[in-house]
């Protein structure tokens, strides 16, 4: 009698309805990958989920800066920026401006 072992795979399964042209550009994507379709939704999901990810953490950001910015009123100029900016890549990269009133 053939002996079967048995994978425990962690993981919730969750459905998606597929209109017929994205699963036939699924299967085309898989084809052309030599993957299975399952791989090229996984990692299609695993992008937009990294991809949405920084996207809360840039938004975060950018209103805890301004919420100090609205706190304290520091900050640099557009052309402070810009000129630091203009060092990067070259011999001379200068330090980022200090914030200011």
């Amino acid at each position: 009698m053939p002996r079967h072992s048995v994978v425990k795979r962690e993981g919730k399964l969750t459905a998606v309805r597929l209109t017929p042209e994205e699963h036939q550009e699924i299967v085309r994507l898989a084809e052309s990958k030599q993957r299975k379709p399952h791989w090229i939704m996984k990692e299609a999901l695993r992008q937009y989920i990294d991809r949405e990810a920084l996207a809360e953490q840039l938004r975060l950001s950018t209103l805890a800066s301004w919420e100090e910015f609205s706190a304290t009123g520091t900050h640099i100029t557009e052309d402070e920026a810009n000129a630091w900016l203009d060092t990067w890549g070259t011999k001379h990269e200068a330090k980022p401006p200090k914030c200011h009133d």
